[in-house]
């Protein structure tokens, strides 16, 4: 994302631009994120058999009660995540650019989104596990958390580093009015496919929190073979949920950005010609 800094840019100007964009562009997709996200812990817990099923019937259910769902702890935290995730990113981006100006700030992105998005996504979890669960969720081990934290890490790189320069790539051999589409289309479709690499070691992580209590080490033979026959399903949930969060998320984000940068300093333009006027 690139930061346009008109010559009476201030500060708290961009800062209001970087918090406000993350606000609307997390409200976009949040409904949707939230009802996979919860449909996703109870089919990992066992509260609900069939995961889309579930899906489908904790939609009707937000449809029928919008107040109670947009209320909804399990929507509040949801919401909470990814508003942090595109405040920091964006914030750090505007910040590298006042403190350094034509620097790259990709690297301090990646690392400042990476560490929020996980950080605030395992609380998330562990609500959502709480609210959810039949019997009392166990603590997850550190092998779960790892692999859980190399998969998000995966899903920031390609949402916050790869989207600029591939876009930038391809727009080397189209026509500069498709810029824009192409970066759009590459946000959208970066985020998602990353999910087709990430997935195993998601459900890895699934498998290693859900066998903690085992007498005997499960074979790895057994871990394969489950990731084989998860991966699919998992991969496609995961790309729905990510296809929101961080695909429609980035395209909101990046437009509500210039569109909020545009309207609030044109109006400080508007306000500093009439305050010379009256001069």
């Amino acid at each position: 994302m690139s930061v346009r800094r008109p010559h009476d840019a201030t500060p708290a100007a961009l800062l209001s631009v970087d918090v406000g964009a993350a606000a609307l562009a997390a409200a976009s997709f949040t409904p949707l994120v939230s009802l996979v996200d919860t449909a996703i812990v109870r089919s990992a817990n066992g509260s609900e058999k069939q995961l889309f099923r579930g899906l489908l019937a904790s939609g009707l259910q937000a449809l029928r009660s919008p107040g109670r769902f947009l209320a909804d702890p399990k929507f509040l935290a949801v919401y909470a995540v990814y508003f942090a995730t595109y405040a920091v990113a964006n914030v750090v981006t505007t910040a590298t650019h006042l403190a350094r100006p034509g620097a790259d700030p990709a690297a301090p992105r990646f690392l400042s989104a990476t560490v929020t998005n996980i950080s605030a996504s395992m609380k998330k979890d562990a609500l959502i596990s709480r609210l959810t669960s039949p019997v009392a969720p166990l603590p997850a081990p550190a092998a779960s958390l790892f692999a859980w934290g190399a998969r998000d890490a995966m899903t920031v790189f390609a949402s916050f580093v790869l989207v600029e320069p591939t876009a930038a790539a391809l727009s080397r051999h189209a026509a500069p009015e498709y810029h824009r589409t192409l970066l759009n289309a590459t946000q959208l479709a970066l985020p998602v496919g990353i999910q087709w690499i990430s997935t195993p070691i998601h459900v890895l992580g699934l498998d290693l929190y859900n066998h903690q209590s085992d007498a005997k080490p499960r074979h790895w033979r057994d871990r394969v073979a489950l990731i084989r026959r998860e991966y699919v399903g998992a991969a496609a949930a995961r790309s729905l949920r990510i296809a929101a969060a961080f695909g429609v998320g980035g395209v909101a984000n990046r437009s509500l950005h210039a569109k909020l940068t545009s309207v609030v300093f044109e109006d400080r333009r508007r306000t500093h010609r009439i305050a010379h006027v009256a001069k």
